[in-house]
């Protein structure tokens, strides 16, 4: 036997074999499989169960073509891992073909009610059993890429998994240890609710000593109804002894401050303004990007009892019997150093103010302490006030003292702010100059 050629065979196989394992490194480990419907995605389906691609059948001209997009991607393909995957129609009164239609494409999957809040087209992720356990719909289908889909399926079922095993830690604890695991399980971001997990917590804790059951029941809607006859003394009290509580998630807290921060503004004094502004900062810290995270800034402004410096002052910034205000807003201080604050009459009452400080924290810094009666700027400085110097813009002074411009030092700090204060409030409508000198 040729032994030269024998060891050439091997070293060709050798390299061919070797080549072979180095495509399969580069591949995904498994893929999803595109089917017709039901029954081909229940014999196609490994342990990722089904990913139905919903649309509106006779009512929808894009749907099935956002669907198809989306399905037939490598991105969710791979993404989706070993599940099955088909799009199915979801009509509007149909007649009976197209409920032949559906019939088939849904198989024995729970078909989302004629009426359901959910929009489409849209991803409904099931299990193996058939529970729904994610629904991926909105702009991130409509207007997403294959790529953001992805994501979003990749998450869901990882988020599936992980909650598979906390399920399983659940099913051999007991009492507040199964409750917490079941909590866990239940508050997955993604994933829809499990059936009767409530059910389950408070078999598991009677006593609600973990507050795990009152996290799922929460309802803010619902609370803050409960609190609308109650008085502001009562509400407050009632809302922080209930924030002592360690379970409480963020979207709840912030809604229990959301409920503080109502009563205050409607049935409270100008000094209880502080307290909406110490509450928005918390609601804003829970989490900034949240709807009531950033709507916190505003109410910080409007109901805090501030100046805003876009939008100048109002009765609303000023207290009824005179005091401390402060400036907020994108006020123009880039850098340490000398600067004016001019104040410009706009409508309503005379305005008096008394002084401008500069507060680091809640400590006083700095001050130009002066009386000035704030009026309309005269005829001549009305056209461009940029033009003539801050002392002379919009004040009658009362002597060289109280001329309409005060002048403070600012130093260097994160925690440095702007005070106003004044002598009275009243209907008094103006805005702010602050300049570097």
């Amino acid at each position: 036997m040729n032994t030269p050629y024998i060891f050439q065979m091997m070293n060709r196989i050798t390299i061919s074999m070797l080549a072979a394992i180095a495509l399969l490194a580069v591949q995904p480990l498994s893929a999803a499989t595109i089917v017709k419907n039901y029954e081909e995605g229940s014999k196609a389906a490994g342990k990722n169960g089904y990913i139905v691609f919903a649309y509106g059948a006779n009512w929808d001209p894009t749907g099935l073509q956002v669907c198809k997009k989306h399905m037939e991607s490598a991105a969710v393909k791979e993404a989706a891992g070993d599940a099955a995957m088909w799009t199915v129609p979801f009509y509007q009164l149909p007649n009976d073909e197209q409920k032949i239609d559906q019939g088939i494409k849904w198989g024995s999957l729970p078909q989302p009610h004629v009426f359901s809040s959910e929009s489409y087209p849209g991803l409904l992720l099931f299990d193996k059993n058939g529970i729904n356990y994610a629904t991926i719909n909105g702009a991130v289908v409509q207007k997403g890429t294959p790529e953001e889909v992805a994501t979003k399926v990749k998450s869901a079922i990882d988020g599936k998994l992980k909650r598979d095993e906390i399920m399983a830690r659940a099913d051999a604890a007991q009492g507040a240890e199964k409750a917490k695991l079941l909590l866990e399980a239940a508050l997955i971001p993604g994933l829809n609710r499990p059936e009767k997990i409530v059910e389950a917590i408070k078999a598991a804790d009677p006593q609600n000593s973990t507050g795990a059951a009152s996290v799922l029941t929460y309802e803010p809607s619902a609370k803050a109804e409960a609190y609308s006859e109650k008085t502001l003394a009562e509400t407050i009290a009632d809302m922080e002894k209930l924030l002592e509580q360690p379970f409480w998630q963020p979207e709840q807290r912030q809604s229990m401050y959301a409920i503080m921060i109502g009563k205050l503004h409607k049935e409270g004094q100008y000094e209880d303004r502080a307290k909406i502004r110490e509450l928005a900062r918390k609601m804003r810290e829970l989490n900034p990007d949240s709807l009531f995270g950033r709507s916190s800034v505003v109410v910080e402004r409007t109901w805090g009892g501030q100046i805003d410096y876009e939008t100048g002052w109002s009765p609303i910034c000023l207290p009824p019997g005179g005091g401390l205000v402060q400036i907020v807003g994108r006020v123009p201080i880039s850098n340490p150093g000398r600067y004016t604050v001019t104040f410009v009459k706009t409508g309503g009452a005379d305005l008096r103010v008394l002084a401008v400080e500069v507060h680091r924290g809640n400590t006083k810094v700095g001050a130009d302490e002066h009386s000035c009666v704030v009026q309309y700027p005269k005829k001549e400085e009305e056209a461009d006030p940029k033009k003539r110097t801050p002392r002379r813009l919009g004040a009658r002074s009362e002597g060289k003292d109280e001329a309409n411009v005060y002048t403070v030092n600012i130093p260097k700090g994160k925690d440095i702010t702007l005070h106003v204060r004044v002598e009275n409030g009243g209907n008094s409508y103006g805005r702010i100059v602050i300049r570097k000198k």
